[in-house]
């Protein structure tokens, strides 16, 4: 059988990603859905950094006292997060 015949049909008897297979993914599925997490990781310890840097700046600035109420809301406009 030739490569491409066999590659077709292959390509027939493979079951679909659908939710109830158990089949072992593809390398380039595999490598995407690390991305994916990874990314989603990242994004998640971006946001965590950036509170935490306006945490840090509403405790340093000396904030005015109609923003005593709100001091995580003026750092973050102070930091241009906010208008």
């Amino acid at each position: 059988m030739s490569n491409r015949a066999n590659l077709g049909r292959r390509w027939r008897e493979t079951p679909s990603l659908g939710p109830n297979h158990n089949i072992e993914l593809h390398t380039g599925q595999a490598e995407f859905l690390a991305r994916k997490r990874a990314s989603a990781l990242g994004s998640e310890g971006l946001v965590d950094a950036i509170e935490d840097l306006v945490t840090r700046t509403a405790a340093r600035l000396a904030i005015p006292p109609e923003w005593q109420h709100r001091p995580l809301a003026f750092a973050r406009a102070y930091l241009g997060m906010e208008a």
